[in-house]
């Protein structure tokens, strides 16, 4: 089970890159990126792999994301090995496959059902269930970003700042 510090998302004052993996890279890692690139504008780089890619992305993955208005177009399904060792920040581990960290990477664990295989409403419910993972983890770089900008930066709520009163 991750610690609370590993399964939450650097601080960082650019980029955070994430790198979403699960078993096939066909369809949960795959829905991650595209969410993450359509949702995240400048705030995450993302990209995605598969422990055992499959080596193609279903077409139901490219259906249900369409129906969200995001597309897909260019994504394909890849190794970990084929990413040539890229620098990322986090790992959001959708098949549950990781420890906490993974080559000192801090490690997110959010298991998704897998839909391969599986029928339209399958692939509606995993990415369903991917973006509301995609829409925490943006929450949480929020938060982490606020924290480490502390009390009276630009855009903290200045009632919240410390309070002094004169000796």
């Amino acid at each position: 089970m991750p610690t609370e510090d590993a399964a939450r998302p650097p601080a960082s004052q650019g980029t955070v890159r994430v790198l979403f993996l699960c078993y096939g890279n066909a369809c949960r890692s795959q829905m991650a990126e595209a969410y993450a690139r359509a949702l995240a504008g400048d705030r995450l780089e993302a990209r995605s792999a598969g422990v055992r890619p499959v080596g193609f992305v279903p077409a139901e993955v490219g259906t249900v994301m369409a129906e969200e208005g995001i597309s897909i177009d260019g994504q394909y399904s890849k190794s970990l090995h084929e990413l040539g060792g890229e620098p990322f920040d986090l790992i959001v581990d959708l098949a549950g496959v990781l420890a906490e960290k993974a080559g000192g990477i801090p490690v997110r664990s959010r298991p998704v059902v897998d839909p391969f295989g599986g029928d339209l409403d399958d692939y509606r419910r995993t990415r369903t269930a991917v973006r509301a993972e995609i829409e925490a983890l943006l929450a949480d770089l929020k938060s982490s970003s606020e924290e480490e900008a502390g009390p009276g930066a630009a855009g903290a709520d200045p009632a919240e700042e410390p309070r002094t009163t004169p000796e």
